[in-house]
């Protein structure tokens, strides 16, 4: 990325940069409330995850007080797969400790806005450096101190870092107000089934999933983030909320006679039978995906049942269901039959027809909140470079909060 702005390395812009530790005793001092104990699948590009997040002991944390995260502190993962990852500690996860897989950046505020700092190891030409650095000589990707400290950044003025900051704030606050409205959508749904759909005099016979829907199992296949193929939706994918986000669906290679046999269609209904099991999700829209092997396809035997059954799959009826089904002692697992077999005790076709039609466009609402958040991400990616570089600039000479973009 060439930049109007001079390139500096992080060590002349920090007051830290370092990675955590292990709490002496490991898992053995978590607790259920106490100092947060951030680690890295807390730690997500541009989103700080609250998933997981594991709580440790007070006499834990004052041994850590060395890897303390302040507010604004830039949190990056350090090793694995997670490797780059990058985000600002959310002010509610304070106070925290962080583990070895985690830096903390910790900006000169006299010279680098933290939200600056974030949004600029985030950008493709320095995420892409970082990669490069983490693959270097090692079986397992890493980055070391050394990397991050002498990691040059463009440094426009501290007043330009500020006014970018707010530019990209402003989309991704937008982008929350989107997933908000769609974890309410989300919440109006399932309310609505259970409602209508559980609260039911008559109903008419106890069957099982397997009187609705024929089951298969998904393709195996590794997964790239190469935008070649076709997209192959994980238990990963479906695991996190009750929509899938097909920009963060990776894609695979599959050849003319499996893509027929294992293509999603509008209405099919996904489980975990690995890694999480039970979980679910259903396609609402058309895609040229594929589903990975740990997932099992229901695929109704009428399309008016798709939008009853996906509710089922979410009920807490399904979910005991599964608690008592897995089996497994080190990993816990169900297979086609066993998710096939599951009781339901559906409603009449009158009930079935009326859910559909009350349901239907909210669904279609939350599908598109989650476009328009996708839509915003990518219009933050187009403009995160040409910023970063002093290609556009921010012009707020109408005033705060009236900031317009001007190219250079």
């Amino acid at each position: 990325m060439s930049s109007n702005w001079p390139l500096v390395p992080l060590y002349e812009l920090t007051t830290k940069v370092g990675s955590g530790a292990t709490p002496r005793g490991g898992k053995n001092v978590y607790n259920t409330d106490g100092t947060a104990f951030i680690r890295s699948q807390n730690v997500h590009d541009n989103e700080f995850s609250f998933d997981g997040l594991a709580r440790i002991t007070e006499s834990a944390a004052k041994a850590l007080d060395g890897v303390r995260v302040d507010t604004d502190d830039v949190l990056v993962c350090i090793t694995g797969e997670s490797v780059t990852r990058t985000s600002l500690v959310d002010p509610k996860a304070l106070p925290a400790r962080v583990s070895q897989h985690v830096a903390i950046v910790r900006a000169d505020k006299e010279r680098l806005e933290p939200r600056y700092l974030k949004a600029a190891l985030l950008s493709p030409d320095i995420k892409g450096q970082l990669n490069s650095l983490s693959e270097a000589g090692a079986t397992r990707r890493a980055l070391t101190k050394a990397h991050l400290q002498n990691l040059r950044i463009p440094l426009p003025p501290l007043s330009e870092q500020k006014r970018i900051a707010r530019v990209l704030g402003a989309i991704d606050e937008l982008v929350n107000v989107n997933e908000q409205l769609a974890s309410t959508m989300d919440e109006l749904f399932h309310s609505i089934w259970t409602k209508l759909c559980t609260d039911v005099a008559t109903p008419v016979a106890k069957l099982t999933l397997a009187d609705f829907c024929t089951t298969q199992y998904g393709h195996t296949a590794p997964a790239t983030s190469a935008e070649t193929g076709v997209q192959m939706l994980r238990v990963t994918d479906i695991n996190k909320q009750n929509w899938v986000e097909w920009e963060k669906v990776p894609f695979c290679q599959i050849d003319a006679v499996a893509l027929s046999k294992y293509r999603l269609n509008r209405g099919d209904l996904l489980v975990a039978r690995m890694a999480d099991p039970g979980k679910s999700a259903m396609v609402e829209r058309d895609v040229d995906a594929v589903f990975a092997s740990y997932l099992v396809r229901l695929k109704p035997h009428r399309d008016e049942m798709s939008l009853y059954l996906f509710g089922f799959l979410k009920s807490s009826a399904f979910a005991e269901y599964a608690a008592g089904a897995m089996t497994g002692s080190v990993q816990k697992h169900m297979n086609a039959k066993v998710i096939a077999a599951a009781p339901i005790t559906p409603p009449n076709a009158a009930v079935i027809a009326e859910f559909n039609r009350i349901a239907t466009p909210i669904r279609e609402q939350l599908a598109t909140c989650i476009s328009e958040a996708q839509r915003l991400r990518r219009t933050r990616a187009e403009l995160l470079p040409l910023l970063l570089s002093g290609g556009i600039w921010v012009d707020d000479s109408m005033g705060p909060g009236a900031e317009g973009l001007e190219w250079a």
